[in-house]
Parts: C-alpha cells; sequence; structure tokens
C-alpha cells in the first residue's frame, strides 16, 4: 500500500501506452506512486488490449487520486504506436511531458530531476535519459548500467546531425511538441523510429541533451530474440536513413534562407 504524501505536485505528465501489458502495468504504476515528487498528471493508454491490462491500470486509480494525481486511462483504437503517444499527449495538461513504456520503471527520483532540468535551463526543450536493462545477460545489464545510451546517443548526434529521444526514457516541453508538430500518426510501428523523428523537429541544436540523473530500468526482451531483432534493426536502418534525409532537407533550407 502506498502511503498518501503532503506536498506539492510537479508540472509534469507521465504518458505511456500499453498492449496486453498486464504484467508489466502494476509495476510501472507502482513505480510512479513511489516517486519522491509526484507528477501532477498520468496519462495511461490502452492500445487495443485483450487481456487484463485496462483493469489492472484502473485498480491502481484510486492511489493516484488520494496523493493529488490527475490520473487517466486513455482507449486507442487506432493501429499505430504513433497514434497511441498522440491519444496521450492530446489529454496533457503540464507543461512538461514525460514519456516511459510499459515495461519500464523509473527510479524514484526520475520525476524531480525532470522537473528540476526543466526548471534550470529555459533553453532546454527535450531531455534524453538514461536506460539500464533490469533483465538480459550478464554484459547486456552491465553495458547499460555504465552508460551505453549515452555513447548511443552521442553516435546518433554525429551520425544523423541531432540529439535523439527514446520513448522509454524522454521528456521534453509541451510548447515544443506541439511546435514540431507532435509525433508522426503515420509511423505504425515502434520501428519506424517515431521518437528519432519527433526529436529531428524539435532540434535547433542546442536545446536536446543526455541526462545521467534520470533513470529508467527497462526491460531488454525485444532484443532477446536474434532472428526477430536482425530484420528489426534493418528495418529501424531504414527508417532512420529517412528521418536524416528529412532533417537534412529542413536545415538546408534554413541555411538558405539566411
Amino acid at each position: 500500500m502506498v502511503i498518501t504524501k503532503q506536498q506539492a505536485l510537479a508540472p509534469v505528465s507521465v504518458v505511456f501506452p500499453a498492449l496486453n501489458e498486464e504484467k508489466n502495468v502494476g509495476l510501472a504504476l507502482e513505480a510512479l506512486l513511489n516517486q519522491d515528487l509526484f507528477p501532477a498528471q498520468v496519462i495511461f493508454v490502452d492500445h487495443n488490449s485483450t487481456d487484463k491490462t485496462r483493469e489492472i491500470a484502473q485498480s491502481y486509480a484510486s492511489e493516484f487520486v488520494q496523493n493529488g494525481i490527475d490520473f487517466r486511462i486513455v482507449i486507442e483504437k487506432k493501429p499505430g504506436i504513433a497514434n497511441a503517444r498522440i491519444a496521450a499527449c492530446q489529454k496533457v495538461t503540464q507543461p512538461i511531458i514525460a514519456s516511459m513504456d510499459t515495461d519500464c520503471r523509473p527510479v524514484s527520483q526520475w520525476v524531480r530531476v525532470i522537473a528540476d532540468a526543466f526548471a534550470n535551463d529555459q533553453d532546454l526543450d527535450a531531455l534524453a535519459g538514461k536506460i539500464i536493462f533490469f533483465d538480459g545477460s550478464w554484459l547486456t545489464k552491465t553495458v547499460s548500467k555504465h552508460g551505453s545510451y549515452a555513447v548511443f546517443y552521442l553516435w546518433m548526434r554525429v551520425v544523423t546531425g541531432f540529439h535523439t529521444l527514446t520513448t522509454a526514457n524522454a521528456a521534453f516541453r509541451k510548447a515544443a511538441y506541439l511546435k514540431a508538430g507532435g509525433f508522426n500518426a503515420q509511423i505504425k510501428s515502434i520501428n519506424g523510429l517515431d521518437d528519432a523523428d519527433l526529436a529531428s523537429r524539435i532540434f535547433n541544436g542546442h536545446n536536446i541533451r543526455y541526462e545521467k540523473k534520470m533513470v529508467i530500468y527497462a526491460s531488454s526482451r525485444r532484443y532477446h530474440n536474434f532472428f526477430k531483432a536482425i530484420p528489426d534493426t534493418i528495418e529501424r536502418f531504414i527508417a532512420l536513413i529517412k528521418i536524416v534525409k528529412k532533417y537534412r532537407k529542413k536545415q538546408h533550407k534554413l541555411l538558405t534562407k539566411k
């Protein structure tokens, strides 16, 4: 049982979608209820689940309400992961949007780190956080613990020209999200890199950064099946090429206008 805390709420809306995540949704919600600074809002999207995902999420509603948190369950039937994220962001009431996945467990300081980062840097529009795998091989867990995502973000910046985001652990200003046009509803699969696509439209050269104190523990389950990982990687690579081409075309237009 979570003890009700009498405290101020962070101006943060946490959003995350789920499809048949009955084994994970309760743990994700418990992690949010164990934050040392609660977000003002939590928006959970049930994306056509056929198991008990929605019922389990609903069972936590009273605990969020008791702590003064605006907890909403949104049902999105349109296919495509981007549509689920769009549905959540349309309900956001706070100036900062924090994104996670249902198989993620944010550490207790997660919301506080996000709120402080944006409060202390008015030029900051988006944050990419540290992801540590809590399952998988010893090597996978160890490498992620020691900052593999920091290296990944740096590598992506060098290769693409912009600082990317990962929706498993990201935060951005609502104003920047709206200005960029939000998630691309045409992207149906996570392999279409809806997060990288959004980052390419938010980034202006200095307004996105990596925050190592913004930590989430996540499952590495998507990488367990080697034979599935190969086509997924190829699909992501093709999607990235398309995103980079659009980004460079946009940058070229901006330079020619000056």
